[in-house]
């Protein structure tokens, strides 16, 4: 994960994220690959986490499938061309937060990423 939450300090502004949910769609024609394709998976979102955008990610275990928080709004079409998405592995639904600026912290303590 790359960060968490934090309190946000007063006066507050608010900000948008984009939250996509990875729900894992795993069954029998496709769990062969299914270790291949998270691994395109991780690689997908390790790229998008260089543009500095992504706030946090992290899967939920087993399969439960995973998170994104990212700043602003972003485009579906760039989510939707991740491996895991393209092969059915992963279904991504979209969701749009506001939330005070200053509420995610790095994990690492540092200064809030927003």
């Amino acid at each position: 994960m790359v960060g968490g939450v934090c309190a946000a300090k007063p006066p507050y502004e608010m900000t948008m994220y984009t939250f996509v949910h990875f729900k894992a769609k795993i069954y029998k024609f496709n769990v062969q690959e299914a270790g291949e394709t998270v691994d395109k998976h991780n690689k997908f979102i390790k790229q998008l986490s260089a543009g500095g955008n992504v706030i946090a990610y992290g899967s939920f275990g087993g399969e439960d499938g995973g998170v994104l928080v990212m700043k602003g709004d972003v485009q579906q079409e760039v989510i939707m061309q991740d491996p895991a998405v393209t092969a059915a592995l992963f279904e991504a639904e979209f969701k749009k937060l506001y939330i005070a600026k200053g509420a995610f912290a790095r994990s690492d303590n540092s200064p809030s990423l927003n």
